[in-house]
């Protein structure tokens, strides 16, 4: 519990040893009495009641020349039958001035907290005790020389811009190294493809890797792009490596089929998936022969 909850408590609690109390005695405390425009402080209301007979509390939703920011729950201490009611707002101002927050009645009763003055000001109070910063002369102060050593650096980029744009540097092509057990890692491949049985689970998937086999053996065996490429643009390249024109329109059949199966949700016969991946194999060792 903060300080100000702690004094609203204690002066509760002497207030509920009076015998002859019959209402409940309320109190308003705050932590500051002086703030700047825009500072925060704390309001604490409290009320004291003999028994839970009419538990009532203040209800306030906005206060002249001050803003609500935050207010906390109602905190409910109980000491035997006496009960201690809390709040606490937190609260701030833009207004400069001395200004009051008013009395506040608590309802159902003729009670009323005093009312609590608050200063607003601009700014801290001047202090006498600082040092005394007297107004100096105005110093002359030497112009510098006339300098044009930006245009000899403005001169330099611009020639170096000049020199980039008419001597542009050649890129290298990079080498690429081809993996000599190309042919038998797609051979391989197309073994473990054909136990795999996919075409009769995932016709699509099938035929994509079908593709990539090949796709794959091209580039990493005869150095051929081939994963960039469409298949129009595969079977161009392939037409570049001297197949036979039987090998080369079973190959362009097969590459017309698998778009078919992967675009246009085509099924093929189960003897055309066993001939598609024997055309793929035919195709690789073909090209490897040669």
């Amino acid at each position: 519990m903060n300080k100000p909850l702690l004094v609203v408590f204690l002066f509760l609690l002497l207030c509920s040893d009076v015998p002859a109390q019959k209402a409940p005695p309320v109190q308003a405390s705050t932590d500051k009495s002086k703030i700047l425009l825009g500072e925060q402080f704390d309001i604490v209301l409290g009320a004291h009641f003999m028994t839970d007979a009419n538990l009532t509390f203040f209800a306030i939703d906005s206060l002249q020349h001050f803003e609500i920011l935050q207010k906390s729950k109602i905190d409910t201490e109980r000491t035997g039958q006496d009960i201690f009611l809390t709040q606490k707002f937190t609260l701030t101002s833009f207004d400069s001035g001395r200004w009051q927050i008013p009395s506040l009645e608590l309802p159902g009763t003729k009670l009323k907290t005093r009312a609590i003055t608050i200063d607003v000001a601009f700014s801290s109070p001047f202090d006498p005790k600082q040092d005394y910063h007297d107004v100096k002369d105005i110093l002359s102060v030497k112009k510098p020389m006339d300098s044009n050593w930006y245009w000899y650096v403005i001169g330099a980029i611009l020639l170096l811009l000049l020199f980039i744009l008419l001597f542009p540097r050649k890129k290298k092509e990079p080498v690429q190294v081809l993996d000599a057990n190309a042919y038998r890692t797609a051979i391989n491949e197309l073994q473990k493809l054909r136990k795999e049985e996919l075409a009769e689970k995932d016709i699509k998937t099938f035929y994509v890797r079908l593709v990539d086999i090949f796709r794959k053996y091209l580039q990493t065996g005869k150095g051929i792009q081939s994963f960039s490429k469409t298949t129009d643009d595969l079977a161009l390249q392939v037409l570049n490596l001297n197949l036979t024109s039987d090998k080369y329109n079973e190959l362009l059949q097969m590459l017309r089929l698998s778009d078919a199966v992967k675009y246009a949700k085509f099924t093929p016969a189960s003897e055309e998936n066993d001939g598609a991946l024997e055309t793929i194999r035919k195709t690789i060792d073909a090209i490897e022969r040669r």
